[in-house]
């Protein structure tokens, strides 16, 4: 977007900045409202909602529409953990999301802390009980893919309109 963005600015005729003083303040509003664009999805210009498609492509496995603690574990814990230690630490978790998900790495890492409930750089089956229950709004024992959504939009960075990092 931004390259885009460049190109489009290259080919404007240019003025000395005092020659037409409103001519530019348009430019740098075209260019601050351009630049909002492009910030406002993530590096391969997905939204919030495409991320969360995704992500519940990859969890509900058995596609129940429920996400289940156990398909959580093995998604986040199983397939991303790499040392064997249980634990999935902050910069395996950033790896695997920005190359999965290719949300900004700065978002990444606001998203991490605020899902890394004792803030112990590790996310284990402890962490990932307590959001599967928290998962659940209406207590009837399943989380569905609705209330997975509404989950990440209260605790992904992006969900609070800081979308890009």
């Amino acid at each position: 977007m931004l390259s885009l963005v460049a190109k489009y600015i290259s080919i404007l005729p240019t003025f000395h900045p005092f020659q037409n003083p409103s001519y530019n303040m348009r430019i740098i509003f075209i260019f601050a409202l351009l630049l909002g664009v492009a910030l406002g999805q993530n590096s391969h210009g997905l939204t919030l909602d495409q991320v969360i498609d995704r992500v519940v492509a990859d969890l509900d496995k058995d596609h129940d529409g429920v996400i289940t603690q156990a398909e959580l574990n093995q998604e986040m814990i199983a397939r991303w953990e790499h040392d064997g230690d249980g634990c999935l630490a902050r910069h395996e978790f950033e790896k695997q999301w920005v190359a999965t998900y290719h949300d900004h790495p700065n978002t990444v890492n606001e998203f991490f802390n605020r899902i890394d409930l004792n803030r112990d750089g590790c996310l284990d089956s402890t962490d990932i009980n307590v959001h599967s229950t928290a998962l659940d709004t209406n207590s009837d024992g399943v989380a569905t893919v609705a209330e997975f959504r509404a989950f990440m939009h209260h605790v992904h960075p992006e969900g609070n309109g800081n979308h890009g990092g």
